[in-house]
């Protein structure tokens, strides 16, 4: 978790330098290192997809909790600290 932190970070802090930098809209930059990072992950993987998710992983996305889809009932859950 830990490495992936420092990655987000890393590649967060290179977009905002080249966008400084360069004067790049926000947006190119962005989707310029979407493609590159897509294409380091097709590198590592080999262009297979990942599928090995647990399977809990697809309720967050499609389940429901006494009727009411998951997606629903955890949105007011964010918004609690923001509201005190």
């Amino acid at each position: 978790m830990a490495c992936a932190l420092v990655i987000g970070v890393a590649t967060g802090t290179f977009s905002g330098l080249i966008r400084e930098k360069s004067k790049v809209p926000t947006f190119i930059t962005t989707l310029a290192l979407l493609t590159v990072l897509s294409g380091i992950a097709n590198l590592i993987t080999n262009g297979f997809p990942v599928l090995t998710f647990p399977e809990w992983y697809g309720f967050l996305g499609s389940g429901y909790i006494v009727g009411i889809p998951v997606a629903c009932t955890s949105l007011p859950w964010s918004l609690l600290p923001s509201t005190s």
